[in-house]
């Protein structure tokens, strides 16, 4: 029979949510509640009232140590132990923490032990798990950082809110700035004051909608000048849906100094332009020679005013007729020879006999060339 002690104490097991189980007497007769069921696996309902080595046999080397420390009459607790049990079919590994509470006899030692455990293989997979992919995270953050570092850009990165928290060391070399003096908000110190309130608006924009950050400033340099840089980030999700950003500024001040330069020359070729086409506009308008353009079939595209004061045709009377209705039968083979001379480049003059519009005629010395406004002199 049990002693009311060991009935309070099976009793306590039986009563109690959290797996409990007690091995009583030499034959280390296992006794458990519904708790510790679950964690015998297949092994239940027959591990009732047998042996504690013999349930457990495939970890009775790992058992027998702490049981004789508890049948000696010593406590034993361990926050997390590593077992590889057989209780659905297969090894697995399991881990658990447990403290056995031995039952105490007269005259020291006991006749058996109490133990509280909790299986807590999930939380050490999860826990593992972590360090794992911890260990993994850092691995390809000293990738990325060797990475960085042998790119001839600046390269840099920031928290999700945007706070720059790493520079490789281009960004700290050729701005002069420390690590500290740069991270967070910092770094709007080195960007030029003209181009900062853009900068920030866009940086602004890409972190409201985690999207492509692309921006074009200034940026000082440790001798105090200022370069162009083109300067882009990315967002980039972890699988908490955390995101960083990894961003790059690569020197385009020489293409911008060229694209200034070429603004500045073509801007200068127009005020000249501008200029060469007013002169020669005055010219058209204000010559006393007469002016003409044809087209390659002879047709007037454009007369000056020296035409009308010369021969009385306005110049809507003229343009787009040709060039042989204003000239005397005779003189019309004279006209086809000198367009000819004039496509190969001859720019001999020649005299014809042009109509007036009172009905008379007035001879003109005049000189073709291609593509050129023709000129000619009052005879």
């Amino acid at each position: 029979t049990w002693s009311v002690p060991v009935k309070t104490v099976v009793g306590i097991v039986l009563d109690a949510h959290q797996p409990m189980f007690l091995v009583w007497g030499p034959q280390r007769t296992l006794l458990y509640n519904d708790s510790y069921a679950a964690i015998l696996g297949n092994k239940h309902p027959g591990a009732l009232g047998r042996d504690f080595f013999e349930v457990w046999s495939e970890i009775q080397a790992d058992l027998v140590p702490i049981v004789e420390t508890a049948y000696a009459g010593g406590a034993v607790h361990m926050d997390e132990i590593h077992l590889v049990l057989e209780r659905h079919g297969y090894r697995e590994d399991a881990y658990f923490s447990f403290s056995y509470t031995p039952l105490h006899r007269e005259g020291g030692g006991s006749d058996g032990f109490l133990c509280a455990c909790n299986e807590i293989t999930r939380q050490v997979s999860a826990y593992r798990r972590l360090l794992e992919g911890e260990a993994a995270l850092r691995a390809r953050e000293a990738q990325f950082r060797t990475l960085a570092q042998a790119v001839p850009n600046q390269v840099w990165t920031a928290t999700n809110d945007g706070r720059l928290d790493w520079f490789n060391n281009k960004v700290l070399s050729e701005s002069g700035v420390s690590p500290r003096d740069l991270a967070g908000d910092g770094w709007t110190r080195i960007v030029h004051p003209e181009d900062l309130p853009g900068a920030a608006q866009a940086w602004a924009a890409a972190l409201a909608t985690a999207s492509l950050y692309e921006a074009e400033f200034r940026i000082r340099r440790a001798d105090g000048t200022y370069r162009w840089h083109i300067s882009r980030a990315e967002p980039v999700r972890a699988e908490d849906g955390s995101v960083r950003w990894i961003g790059t500024n690569s020197d385009i001040h020489s293409q911008k100094t060229a694209l200034s330069e070429l603004s500045a020359a073509r801007q200068t070729l127009e005020r000249e332009v501008e200029e060469r086409t007013r002169e020669r506009n005055r010219l058209w308008e204000n010559s006393q020679d007469i002016s003409v353009v044809l087209d390659r079939e002879g047709r007037f595209r454009a007369v000056n005013p020296a035409m009308t004061r010369t021969l009385g045709w306005l110049p809507e009377e003229m343009i787009g007729r040709p060039v042989f209705d204003f000239i005397l039968a005779d003189d019309m083979t004279t006209v086809e020879d000198a367009l000819e001379q004039a496509q190969l480049g001859a720019l001999e003059p020649t005299a014809v006999r042009y109509r007036h519009k009172d009905g008379g005629f007035r001879w003109i010395s005049w000189v073709a060339a291609p593509e050129e406004i023709q000129r000619a002199d009052d005879d």
